[in-house]
């Protein structure tokens, strides 16, 4: 009896469970980048900066030619103005984005001109 239930547990495991049907990827390529600041620091205070045109075509460059599956940016200085496509296109990448705001980012109680809302500290 033992048998049979063991059986019919190790079968409904088998059939049920998706993760042996579907193991998912045996590899991730992720890209690490610090790209401190894609648009032009005299342009931090505007609310519609310039992009650093050869920092953006760079980022795409590399990853139009290594495929990353996860590209991972920090320091990006991004602000709402700019779109995700002007960064990476749509169609190869899902953004998500963290930019910096009052709540992620509280000033200092001792200093409150030490906060920076545009980037850079």
């Amino acid at each position: 009896f033992l048998l049979w239930i063991y059986s019919l547990n190790a079968f409904l495991v088998i059939v049920v469970n998706p993760s042996l049907l579907n193991p998912g990827p045996q590899y991730l390529k992720v890209a690490y980048q610090n790209v401190q600041g894609s648009f032009l620091f005299s342009h931090l205070s505007s609310s519609n900066p310039l992009l650093d045109r050869n920092k953006i075509s760079e980022l795409q460059a590399f990853a139009i030619q290594t495929k990353p599956d996860v590209i991972v940016l920090n320091e990006t200085w991004l602000k709402k103005s700019i779109s995700n496509n002007e960064i990476l296109p749509d169609s190869q990448y899902e953004v998500f984005r963290n930019d910096r705001t009052r709540r992620t980012h509280p000033q200092d109680p001792d200093n409150p001109n030490k906060f920076r809302e545009h980037g850079g500290g």
